[in-house]
């Protein structure tokens, strides 16, 4: 979820779900270039959402996969 300076709610990014920009277990969470980042740990992909709207971008599939 993401939140202004004041602590209120702006939006939620990504849902519950195996569909694109979807995610079951989130992992990890990092942002960088305006892009949010997402680490699903069952799908073993990293979802990527436009920070200042929270859609999705795209899935980047990972082809080794360690936790």
């Amino acid at each position: 979820m993401c939140f202004d300076i004041c602590g209120k709610f702006l939006y939620r990014v990504g849902r519950i779900g195996r569909a694109p920009g979807e995610y079951i277990s989130p992992y990890s969470i990092s942002v960088c270039d305006n892009v949010v980042y997402v680490l699903c740990q069952e799908t073993g992909k990293v979802l990527c959402y436009d920070v200042t709207s929270g859609k999705h971008i795209n899935d980047i599939p990972l082809t080794k996969f360690y936790v």
